[in-house]
């Protein structure tokens, strides 16, 4: 079993999605989906700023370690905001997470089944893929109207 503290992480930033969702959709009501989803991320740039600023430091320096598609994650969390903006109203918080929860863990199941892009390969059992069967079904169910 692991840490309860390492446990709770995951927890907490779950909890407070629905928060921070609600947070950009009200920018996008008044600048847009797109300009909604830079703001977040450039109020998110200047917290983090003051975060180092204040100390908080990590790594290794070793940029020439860094992979190139590395770079482009920022990129890819401003289009996900911005197509958040659009679906969540469309759609409801819980379809929206019910939906995003399930293909996520499809998606942890096969990154860390394959290793891809670094992760550490963990051995994936057939119960883990019922596990997600289960959740795929619980988010049907929830998204039903």
């Amino acid at each position: 079993m692991q840490n309860w503290g390492w446990i709770a992480i995951p927890i907490i930033i779950g909890l407070i999605q629905p928060v921070i969702w609600q947070m950009t959709i009200r920018l996008a009501k008044v600048f847009g989906d797109m300009p909604a989803s830079v703001i977040l991320h450039l109020i998110g740039t200047l917290a983090g700023a003051l975060l180092i600023a204040m100390g908080l430091r990590g790594g290794n320096g070793q940029i020439e370690s860094i992979p190139w598609w590395a770079w482009f994650g920022g990129a890819i969390g401003v289009c996900s905001i911005w197509l958040l903006n659009m679906g969540l109203p469309k759609l409801g918080v819980a379809t929206f997470m019910a939906l995003l929860v399930a293909s996520q863990l499809i998606a942890g199941l096969v990154f860390d089944g394959y290793g891809l892009m670094g992760t550490e390969v963990r051995r994936i059992q057939w119960f883990h893929w019922i596990g997600v069967l289960f959740l795929a079904v619980g988010a049907y169910l929830v998204s039903r109207s």
